[in-house]
């Protein structure tokens, strides 16, 4: 009986606690155009079918990144131009690639270059600078807390984890 009332006193509380679901969902199609470097006076838009479409610059310390997105208002019959314009030059693009969900370009300034994708030189740099502080707050950690033993250390170095990994994945076949 007392395992009952506690189910039931349970439900209530948990219903009674219980405001709304909320959910996310993707973010609409569009465009995504990585500028390398930081220049000011930078302008970046997009335009199909007569629209305007502009967009908030997102600083990051080596590129500028400019998302567009399409929200439905055009039905993307007519061709997608990309227009940038500094204090020296003006350039306009034909973007290719609707059939994706999300067309990332990058536009190389110094050259004035519009290619398709992500650069590999960009991703090596991230991941590469990802890795490093990561061991460094690593580093900071074993050191606030004290653990200055090799021992402790080589538990967590990269390659004991790899080596770790590595041993467990073998396992599991055999």
């Amino acid at each position: 009986m007392r395992k009952k009332v506690i189910s039931i006193i349970g439900i209530i509380l948990l219903l009674a606690v219980s405001r709304g679901v909320y959910a996310n969902s993707m973010e609409p199609p569009g465009y995504v155009i990585i500028v390398e470097g930081n220049e000011e006076g930078l302008e970046v838009w997009l335009e199909q079918d007569g629209n305007k479409m502009e967009s908030m610059p997102r600083v990051y310390p080596f590129e500028v990144q400019y998302w567009f997105y399409h929200y439905g208002s055009s039905n993307g019959t007519g061709d997608v131009v990309l227009h940038v314009e500094n204090a020296e030059n003006e350039y306009s693009y034909t973007l290719d690639g609707s059939e994706a969900y999300r067309n990332t370009f990058t536009l190389k300034l110094s050259s004035g270059e519009l290619i398709e994708g992500k650069s590999l030189k960009r991703s090596i740099i991230l991941v590469c600078s990802r890795v490093i502080l990561t061991l460094a707050i690593e580093a900071i950690i074993f050191f606030i807390m004290g653990f200055r033993r090799k021992k402790v250390v080589d538990a967590f170095s990269p390659y004991q984890s790899s080596y770790t990994a590595g041993t467990e994945y073998l396992y599991q076949y055999f």
